[in-house]
């Protein structure tokens, strides 16, 4: 015995919500720069010093804010130490291999972003 059932089904479509309507009200954490201006190439645990490669045309000194953002971490802080050589120094420019101090566990390929 086959039933027939009598559904009205619509063709009207659902309703569409574009990116903005989704995006409405949603504000960034950290505002960020269109490009990185370093990479870190290296990551010591204990000192939790990081090594950086500064981006041509870049340049960081004491007291900047940064942000560090990678796959598992996205930070601001306060550039409160810089070291090249093992000397302490008060700014870095565009190519210098320089250690950085951060406050949090970083990887090789994290980006740095001005603040």
């Amino acid at each position: 015995m086959i039933l027939q059932h009598n559904l009205n089904i619509s063709a009207t479509p659902l309703p569409y919500f574009s990116k903005r309507v989704y995006n409405q009200g949603v504000k960034r954490r950290y505002k960020m720069a269109d490009s990185p201006i370093g990479t870190i190439t290296h990551y010591y645990g204990k000192p939790s010093v990081a090594v950086v490669k500064l981006s041509s045309g870049a340049s960081l000194k004491m007291g900047d804010q940064i942000q560090i953002k990678g796959h598992s971490v996205d930070f601001t802080q306060t550039v409160g130490s810089l070291q090249v050589e093992h000397q302490e120094v008060e700014s870095v420019k565009a190519g210098d291999d320089f250690g950085l101090k951060v406050d949090q566990k970083v990887h090789e390929g994290d980006q740095i972003f001005s603040s």
